[in-house]
């Protein structure tokens, strides 16, 4: 297979897997014997081409950079049996696939774009990608003062996302969004709602689907998740 023709995909669900600790909910997910959720393509990024099965690998580094400073990694990079899209595509890398950076920033009207998340998450939006769900796409750890900047980006994008009519979920054990401040509640017609607390009030003020105001049901532990407990909290 030619990988450029990975290009040409339309895929309508996507798993994106990045390598923070929220990872540990889609191998949940997959290994539940109840789990619905079916995804058309699984991307993954950097040295998630190591670990996860995948379709696609975003390595928006240089790819003979990495090469040259890590020779394993290089190894699997040449070996790689499963397109990788990256920015400039070298001779000794197959399955290298140009990334489409001028159609995604005349698509994006913005060059907001500071990690290999934040590229996947610009492409799929371009390509029509209608739901994306992110794994281990964290960024920060509660307790660690230190936090990644591409957070901020790929937090923007996502918002972007959603306002192009893409939709996202996120597992209640990501600090992106502050997924894992999530708390379930009841909903309109007896369902789950997943809903975030409110800076500055000490009761959380949440309504239903319909208008209704409903105190919330639940307060305690934020590893409970929307629907059944095979599937990530909607927080998107």
């Amino acid at each position: 297979m030619n990988p450029s023709e990975i290009l040409k995909a339309r895929p309508q669900h996507v798993a994106l897997l990045g390598l923070g600790g929220s990872r540990a909910m889609y191998v949940d997910e997959i290994c539940a014997s109840s789990a619905s959720t079916h995804f058309d393509a699984v991307w993954t990024v950097n040295f998630g081409g190591r670990i996860y099965r995948h379709d696609i690998l975003w390595l928006m580094d240089d790819m003979r950079g990495q090469a040259t400073n890590l020779p394993e990694y290089g190894t699997m990079m040449r070996r790689h049996d499963k397109p990788i899209i990256t920015p400039v595509v070298y001779e000794e890398f197959p399955m290298a696939v140009r990334y489409p950076i001028e159609e995604v920033l005349n698509f994006l009207k913005d060059d907001f774009l500071n990690s290999t998340v934040a590229y996947a998450v610009a492409y799929a939006m371009m390509t029509g990608v209608k739901v994306m769900s992110l794994y281990g796409c964290d960024f920060y750890y509660p307790n660690v003062t230190r936090r990644e900047e591409g957070g901020q980006c790929c937090a923007y994008l996502l918002g972007l996302a959603k306002g192009h009519g893409m939709q996202f979920r996120l597992p209640q054990t990501s600090t992106m969004l502050s997924a894992y401040q999530a708390k379930v509640v009841d909903g309109a017609n007896g369902n789950k709602k997943v809903v975030r607390p409110l800076y500055g009030y000490v009761k959380q003020p949440h309504f239903t689907e319909d208008g209704t105001h409903v105190e919330p049901a639940h307060t305690g532990d934020a590893q409970v998740r929307e629907g059944s407990h095979d599937e990530p909290a909607k927080v998107g």
